[in-house]
């Protein structure tokens, strides 16, 4: 039997579209207190991470598609969420999150650095509103 490349994309579709809204889906943690056995120690909730497809090999040179259960709802790898206020956003990305602190604002936009100081940073343009 023969699997076209877009039969693949064809049955991911249903799982993309039946994600439930955003806004009722906290975001995870910052801090990760998951052990390894799934359990949060802090909120005492399983968190469960299967990885459904998997193209390619593991890690930064294939792609999976796993969805995160967070006692409160799933989210996936494909969700990618924004959070909070102008001077502090939290940015959600599967089942990890980053707040960031505004630290400077020009006519450009505004500039965020990582409040875990790992060197990442965020920068948001003008909106014009």
């Amino acid at each position: 039997m023969r699997v076209s490349k877009w039969g693949s994309i064809g049955a991911l579709l249903p799982l993309l579209l039946a994600t439930p809204a955003l806004a009722d889906v906290p975001a995870p943690p910052v801090r990760q207190t998951v052990d390894s056995n799934g359990v949060d120690v802090v909120r005492g909730t399983y968190n469960s991470n299967p990885t459904d497809i998997t193209i390619g090999p593991a890690g930064l040179h294939g792609l999976a598609f796993t969805r995160y259960w967070s006692g409160h709802g799933w989210r996936h790898s494909l969700v990618v969420t924004m959070s909070g206020s102008g001077l502090t956003p939290t940015v959600s990305i599967a089942g990890a999150s980053e707040t960031f602190t505004r630290v400077g604002v020009t006519s450009a936009g505004s500039t965020y650095t990582a409040d875990l100081a790992n060197g990442s940073s965020l920068f948001r343009e003008p909106s014009g509103d």
